[in-house]
């Protein structure tokens, strides 16, 4: 309801590819994975919150609200860190080279207490792009999940 309400306050159309989520939903079902990662493109601060809303909007698709990677700053923001906290967020450290030594013990926790398949989103491009372009995707994270 709130997310609802924040769409319709702040933009004049959302457009989603519902194709695609039931196209998703086919192969998850006819492949049983382990773990299925969502990986939109960041062009936009509202994406990490479409995505939690369609899945949630849409239980017949069969795809679980996803646990969402999130930069670890994110945590410290008194409403924003609340809000995706409650949306399956977990956050990750984010050093350019460095590495997050607990990312893999964090995904081996989401996976293993969750009923199969778990539901990861990530945006591989590290950050969102300030003038809506792609940015480089990097690949840390993949490396962990796979």
């Amino acid at each position: 309801w709130i997310l609802a309400k924040l769409f319709r306050m702040t933009a004049t159309e959302i457009e989603i590819d519902v194709a695609s989520f039931t196209s998703l939903a086919r192969q998850i079902s006819a492949s049983s994975p382990d773990s299925v990662v969502i990986t939109p493109t960041h062009r936009s601060f509202y994406d990490f919150l479409i995505i939690s809303y369609i899945c949630f909007v849409l239980p017949e698709l069969g795809i679980d609200i996803p646990h969402i990677a999130a930069a670890f700053e994110f945590s410290n923001l008194p409403l924003l860190g609340w809000i995706a906290s409650s949306m399956n967020a977990f956050f990750v450290k984010r050093d350019g080279k460095k590495r997050d030594f607990s990312l893999k013990q964090k995904l081996t926790s989401i996976m293993s207490k969750n009923q199969k398949p778990s539901f990861l989103e990530v945006f591989v491009e590290g950050k969102r792009s300030r003038n809506r372009s792609f940015v480089k995707p990097k690949t840390g994270f993949l490396r962990c999940v796979a």
